[in-house]
């Protein structure tokens, strides 16, 4: 049989940095003793990298590259990085460096209407074009690689039930105040501002909020309060949010298998927009001539968006299919965001924890929430301590320190 040449896929060239740095970590006095103490299996990684399983060395995805370090690995990592002793960590920030810069296998068809396949399925189930699933892989990939992720768990996570004096609704409902302060905020602007309205919330039970009044919130005030502080309000009774991004981070935030399509995940798709809004007009077009409707008055804004995001959350599925697709997609935004060169931010529950919010009962406590807003730390200079404990190095950290990324819906899943 005639051997077939091709060029190297991102993750075969992940599984090639981390089998350097694997070998380079063994090798090191630090690696050898967490070795020798059972704490780390450097050997074993290298080996496993070196060689990998079938379906890794076909280009199909296989376990995660730096995952694979686990918390000692990262602790290894941090204290030679501290120590400057070692070029291990300093190759951890070169590989994070490229991943940046690795080639995807689709440049990107740049309309979600390119990107959907011709045949659809009864009741409007469509397909990502395979190009456009490989793209997503290769996204997904870098952002799985990364030696630290973000928690996106919302009110599924346990530590932010138990923060909540284990009252899972309560926790679901700041959740949905975070949707609802998310439209172009960044996450710990955002993340703030939902801290704040649950002051309110807790001190002044059943009122609801005024404009003037989010706009004049002691602690924190609510930025963009027009659009904003009716979906809060709808948050604090349960009821759906407006706006089909905005309830799809709601629903996102709160545990469910939602997708909000942001920039990054527009960016992942491979659109050249960074708004849902310009892509609507020739997806109507494309969806009507697929399910042979008239152009006009078939299809709400809602259909559009719940068409193309079954399409997206399947291709994701497909992906990883034993994995939670909330974290499967919280890591391809991950993905996106280090491709495109942003440094990283950590998710809500990351700095809710950094603050001390996360103890038992602390976000039923406005004196305390109160006190947590006047600290520093939300913002990118405040959050460095923050990524150092996720895992990523000082120099990813400090990058683009004081730059305006564009904030809000492009700043978190």
């Amino acid at each position: 049989m005639t051997p077939v040449m091709r060029a190297a896929t991102t993750a075969e060239r992940m599984q090639d940095r981390a089998r350097d740095v694997y070998t380079a970590l063994g090798g090191s006095p630090v690696g050898k003793l967490a070795d020798a103490l059972g704490v780390t299996d450097f050997a074993g990684w290298e080996e496993a990298a070196t060689n990998p399983e079938p379906q890794i060395a076909m280009g199909m995805p296989g376990p995660p590259g730096l995952k694979q370090f686990g918390k000692a690995g990262q602790t290894a990592i941090r204290r030679m990085a501290r120590e400057a002793k070692n070029p291990a960590a300093r190759e951890v920030q070169q590989y994070l460096r490229e991943m940046k810069n690795s080639a995807l296998f689709s440049e990107g068809r740049g309309t979600l209407a390119k990107t959907l396949k011709r045949d659809v399925g009864e009741g409007g189930i469509y397909t990502l074009k395979d190009d456009v699933v490989e793209r997503l892989r290769d996204i997904y990939t870098i952002g799985t690689g990364a030696p630290g992720t973000s928690n996106w768990a919302g009110a599924a996570s346990d530590d932010l039930v138990r923060a909540f004096g284990g009252d899972r609704d309560l926790a679901l409902r700041w959740a949905r105040m975070w949707g609802a302060t998310s439209p172009n905020t960044s996450v710990s602007v955002n993340t703030r501002e939902a801290v704040s309205a649950l002051i309110h919330a807790l001190e002044k039970p059943g009122e609801k909020l005024s404009i003037k009044l989010a706009q004049n919130l002691p602690n924190a005030k609510i930025t963009m309060a027009p659009s904003k502080v009716p979906n809060l309000n709808h948050a604090l009774l349960g009821e759906p949010l407006s706006g089909d991004k905005v309830e799809a981070m709601a629903a996102f935030m709160a545990g469910h298998e939602r997708i909000p399509i942001d920039v990054h995940a527009l960016y992942a798709l491979g659109s050249d927009t960074n708004k849902l809004g310009p892509e609507l007009k020739a997806l109507r077009k494309f969806m009507a001539q697929a399910e042979d409707v008239p152009l006009r008055g078939s299809f709400t804004k809602t259909d559009l968006y719940t068409r193309y995001e079954g399409a997206f959350r399947r291709a994701l599925q497909e992906i990883a299919p034993n994995r939670s697709l909330n974290q499967v997609f919280a890591e391809l935004w991950e993905g996106a965001r280090w491709h495109k060169g942003l440094k990283p931010q950590g998710g809500p529950v990351d700095i809710l924890r950094k603050l001390g919010l996360l103890e038992s009962g602390a976000m039923l406590d406005p004196q305390r929430l109160a006190a947590a807003l006047r600290q520093d730390g939300w913002t990118t200079r405040g959050l460095k301590g923050l990524f150092l404990t996720l895992g990523f190095g000082a120099a990813a950290a400090g990058e683009d320190e004081g730059k305006d990324e564009g904030g809000g819906t492009g700043d978190k899943p």
